[in-house]
């Protein structure tokens, strides 16, 4: 990360997109699924997602 960059905002960058981690898309992505589909659905797709999404970690 710091052979790539050597000005302050890329780094403040790389240094965000590095400590966000993978967990906060997969939340996002939860969120987003939820407010897409009928509240009697929500639990099944958020179950879904959260299965499909994290299952190779």
């Amino acid at each position: 990360m710091f052979i790539l960059f050597k000005s302050f905002i890329g780094l403040a960058v790389f240094t965000f997109i590095f400590g966000s981690g993978w967990g906060v898309y997969v939340d996002l992505l939860v969120a987003f699924g939820q407010d897409s589909v009928l509240d009697r659905v929500v639990g099944s797709v958020s179950g879904f997602l959260f299965l499909s999404l994290t299952s190779g970690h």
